[in-house]
Formats: C-alpha cells, sequence, structure tokens
C-alpha cells in the first residue's frame, strides 16, 4: 500500500513523469493514496505528466482502497498534470464491479495549472470480450481548480468502455482548448445505457475563458445512447462555443 504525504516531486531531479505506476500481467497494489493536506504535496515542471498510472493486462490498483488524490498541486508539466490509463481488463479496483477513481473531493480539491496538455488525462480502453458485460469506470472528479492548461479534463473512451460517475464543482479558468473535453470511440459510452442506471452527472462546474470551448463532445452516436445528465453549470467567455456536440 503507498500513501504519499508531503513529498516535492519536481523537476530537474525528474525529466520523465513526476510519479509513474505501470502495472500488467496480473499485477496488485493494494491502494494508491495521495493527500497533499500535511505539508502540500506537489507535482511540479516534470518533462513527462506529474503523475501517471497504467494499468491493463488483468492487474489491479486499488485492491483495499482506490485510488485518491486530494490536496494537491499539479502545475507546469510538460505533459498531463495527472494522467490515469485503464486497458486490457485493468481495473483500479478489487474487480468488476469496484473500478473507481477519486480525484477531488467537497473541501479537498486539487489545483492543476499550467500543464502543456490536460489538467487530468483519463482513458478508459476497455478490452471487447465476447460474451462479457463491459467493465463500468466509475470516476469521481469533484471540487478540484483547472486553470491555464491546454484542456482542463479529457475524458477518452475506446473500444466499448463505459464511463460512469460524475465531474461537480469544479473550476476551470483559462484554459487554452477545452474546460471538459469528452471523447467516445467505437462503442463505448459516457454512463451506462442499461435501462434504470443513474446517469453519469456533470453538475455545478464553473467554466470561464475557454480558449475554445467550455465543454465539447466527440461521441460516435453509432454505439448505445448515451446516459448523462448536465445541470448548474456556469460557461462564460469561450472563444467560440460554451458546449459543442460533434457527432460522427
Amino acid at each position: 500500500t503507498d500513501n504519499i504525504d508531503g513529498a516535492l516531486i519536481n523537476d530537474p531531479v525528474f525529466t520523465g513523469d513526476g510519479l509513474a505506476f505501470s502495472l500488467s500481467a496480473n499485477a496488485d497494489l493494494e491502494a494508491l493514496n495521495i493527500d497533499g493536506s500535511a505539508a502540500g504535496i506537489s507535482f511540479n515542471n516534470n518533462a513527462g505528466s506529474g503523475l501517471q498510472t497504467n494499468v491493463v493486462n488483468n492487474a489491479r490498483l486499488g485492491t483495499i482502497d482506490r485510488l485518491t488524490v486530494l490536496n494537491t498541486t499539479i502545475t507546469g508539466n510538460a505533459e498531463n498534470g495527472i494522467d490515469i490509463r485503464r486497458s486490457g481488463n485493468g481495473l483500479y479496483g478489487p474487480d468488476a464491479m469496484n473500478d473507481r477513481v477519486v480525484i477531488g473531493q467537497q473541501g479537498q480539491g486539487n489545483t492543476f495549472t499550467n500543464n502543456g496538455q490536460a489538467g487530468l488525462f483519463i482513458l478508459n480502453a476497455n478490452s471487447i470480450m465476447p460474451m462479457m458485460d463491459p467493465v463500468l469506470f466509475d470516476v469521481d472528479i469533484t471540487d478540484n481548480t483547472f486553470t491555464e492548461n491546454m484542456d482542463g479534463i479529457v475524458l477518452q473512451g475506446q473500444a466499448d468502455a463505459r464511463f460512469i460517475g460524475n465531474v461537480c464543482d469544479n473550476e476551470f479558468n483559462m484554459n487554452t482548448q477545452d474546460g471538459i473535453r469528452v471523447t467516445l470511440q467505437q462503442s463505448a459510452t459516457l454512463g451506462d445505457p442499461t435501462p434504470g442506471s443513474d446517469p453519469f452527472l456533470i453538475d455545478g462546474n464553473q467554466i470561464i475563458d475557454s480558449g475554445r470551448h467550455g465543454i465539447f463532445f466527440d461521441v460516435n452516436f453509432s454505439n448505445p445512447v448515451q446516459s448523462f445528465a448536465f445541470a448548474n453549470a456556469l460557461i462564460e467567455e469561450s472563444a467560440f462555443d460554451g458546449t459543442r456536440t460533434l457527432i460522427q
């Protein structure tokens, strides 16, 4: 189990990612909990991403407790501030029913500033397995601040990936492209299309001065019906559209 408190993970000591975890071939990590409240943990000015996790090929990160990042500053990284990836039946949890990451909570959000790509990038690249239900990847992104990144948040789904969860009560300021960008390829969905399932919730976000779009959906509507709820957002002064949907 890794609990990281009060560390400064900065260039020039690190010329790649600040902190990286790559799990494959049935490897397990019990938990990864990062909390900067004790001494102002930060991931700054790295040549790659500040924090990167990549879970593939039946590996599991979070067999006891889910990946959690709270109260942390992530600034000036050349790539993404935080980069989270899963593919090949990798899981962020002990099993497919508990596949979840938490980035910020009420009163314990993170600060993402001036990262060269996205403040937070999440790739859900599920493997299509015959006769098996798609894995639901639960993302909880709450009460964070995203300022002057290329994009604030990018959610990218591939194959038959399913995003569930929420993006709530975050602030986005002066990101050079989009505040929130959702890209869905093949049959990936935002939300679980199963009848009666709760929708993916985008609620209470403030998105100001985006260089392109406040929220940009790049989706393939040949896949199952998207299931998401969008409400209570303030979107101001985007260079193009507040919200735009590109249908392919």
